[in-house]
């Protein structure tokens, strides 16, 4: 089985302007490598070496950007969105070359989650669709969710103070089957 990599990286970054205005978030340096250079390292630790990066605004200097920080026994695609898919539509849009169960990440996530251990539970529970889930002090800028029996039973982006219900978090990364995929509307932006 070949693994494969989505990694979301079409956003504008409006919470980190002006930066943004010039650099597209993904590649904003963290201690000396872009953001998006950590998932990629992430990948390759997992031995996930083909990834899928959807793109959009700045997508030119992305693009440039990755080629240059990748790892040279990384095969890259780029999926380039006309208009905003959403996080699901931009995976919609790729899944010609999805055919088998395949991870999703935002490209601007910082985190040191264990690829491997997060695949190996998604086949243990024989999941369709696995959430990676995280806990923060404030989670009034992140989705927050409910468990019950090992599934979630609430969903709530971006809550005000008075609004949580749980720190858990949505961490951004998603394991899923490519059936999931025939359930994404086509043609309208959609996330997950």
């Amino acid at each position: 089985m070949s693994i494969k990599a989505v990694l979301m990286a079409g956003g504008k970054g409006t919470r980190l302007r002006p930066i943004t205005y010039s650099i597209p978030k993904p590649l904003v340096p963290i201690a000396g490598r872009p953001c998006i250079g950590y998932s990629l390292d992430a990948y390759k630790r997992a031995g996930i070496s083909d990834v899928i990066i959807t793109t959009g605004y700045k997508f030119e200097a992305l693009i440039n950007g990755v080629l240059e920080y990748k790892d040279a026994n990384q095969n890259i695609l780029f999926s380039v969105e006309k208009e905003p898919a959403g996080t699901a539509g931009g995976v919609k849009l790729v899944s010609r070359f999805i055919d088998d169960t395949f991870i999703v990440g935002s490209g601007d996530v910082l985190a040191d989650f264990n690829i491997k251990k997060i695949l190996e539970y998604h086949k243990k529970v024989n999941s369709k669709f696995t959430i990676v889930l995280a806990e923060v002090e404030d989670p009034t800028q992140m989705g927050i969710v409910e468990m019950k029996e090992g599934k979630i039973s609430k969903f709530l982006e971006k809550p005000s103070k008075e609004e949580i219900f749980s720190n858990e978090v949505n961490a951004g990364i998603y394991v899923i089957e490519p059936e999931i995929l025939d359930e994404i509307p086509d043609g309208i932006q959609f996330d997950f």
